[in-house]
């Protein structure tokens, strides 16, 4: 067994599944730890999708049950890595970071403030913790250079490649990112950065130029980036969520039409999705929907959820309300 439907995970998580379900996804846990790290994921769009749990705090408390519930059933589930508190895998994977990062410095000519440095392999994103809580995701192949402990009055990190960043709050000590192009600065907030471009999809930030293309401030939904004919920044409109899709692997709907959901699935699987004309507009759907790399899954998962059949041909997909 290599993958299982998501509405089976779901009553998995919600207790609404026979015995048949819940002994199958049982099965499936114990294939592999990436499965346990995929039920986690699972039940973690399913709260954000709720109005009454979307804090950090909420999303993370639930995981903890949910892992303690896990353990509790059958303590093999859990893969060696999780079976202390969850939260702290993140922290550790820092702390060996922080390890290799000191095998490899030059005592001899490093600074005053050692800089560690982690980096994403090349066929896979990596998640981080920093020490004040700052949460880092690092897109394929890109670096991230930042201290042990943010000392100064700035919290300042260096990124080569992409990176997505939910900033813990601290109006004593602003962020910064600097890229070779730019820089943002924030007090806590989530946004998008690689190296000339910033998306924003929470908060405010200040970006700024580091070769005289000027300083503007972002608005959520926004994105800065330098315009390679003016050498100028410019702002535009985005789903910034989206362009962020990568780092978590879920596909963001907020009150989204059939008209803009079938705008966000090109954008991501690169297919043409053709609604036919009697959809009724005002139908719409919340919540996020896990990224695969077939679009059926997603079309399926759609389809538990909003009164629709589709059809795929070639590289066309096709959906009528029903």
């Amino acid at each position: 067994m290599t993958d299982i439907e998501e509405y089976k995970l779901m009553e998995f998580l919600t207790g609404e599944g026979s015995d048949e379900t819940l002994a199958e996804v049982k099965a499936w846990l114990d294939e592999s730890p990436a499965h346990v790290d995929e039920l986690l994921s699972t039940e973690r769009a399913y709260l954000r999708s709720q109005a009454t749990l979307t804090t950090e705090r909420q999303l993370d408390e639930s995981e903890r049950r949910l892992m303690a519930r896990l353990a509790e059933e059958d303590p093999e589930t859990i893969p060696p890595r999780r079976r202390h508190w969850w939260p702290f895998a993140a922290v550790a994977g820092v702390l060996l970071l922080v390890a290799i990062a000191f095998n490899t410095l030059d005592f001899h000519s490093a600074p005053a403030i050692e800089l560690l440095e982690a980096k994403a392999p090349a066929n896979s994103t990596l998640q981080l913790l920093l020490s004040d809580g700052t949460k880092v995701w690092l897109n394929e192949g890109s670096t991230l250079r930042y201290p042990q402990v943010f000392e100064s009055d700035l919290r300042k990190v260096s990124l080569d490649g992409e990176g997505y960043f939910e900033v813990a709050h601290n109006a004593a000590k602003p962020f910064v990112v600097e890229s070779e192009a730019m820089s943002v600065r924030v007090l806590g907030t989530k946004f998008n950065f690689k190296t000339s471009q910033v998306s924003l999809v929470e908060g405010s930030v200040e970006v700024r130029g580091l070769h005289d293309e000027g300083m503007l401030v972002l608005q959520p939904g926004q994105r800065a980036e330098i315009d390679p004919a003016t050498q100028r920044l410019k702002v535009s409109e985005v789903d910034a969520a989206l362009e962020a899709v990568w780092h978590d692997d879920y596909i963001p709907f907020h009150n989204a039409s059939i008209a803009a959901i079938a705008q966000t699935l090109e954008a991501v699987y690169g297919m043409e999705v053709v609604v036919s004309d009697d959809f009724d507009p005002a139908t719409t759907y919340s919540g996020y929907i896990r990224r695969k790399e077939s679009i059926d899954s997603v079309l399926t998962a759609l389809k538990n959820t909003i009164p629709m059949d589709y059809q795929i041909r070639g590289k066309a997909i096709y959906i009528k309300e029903i």
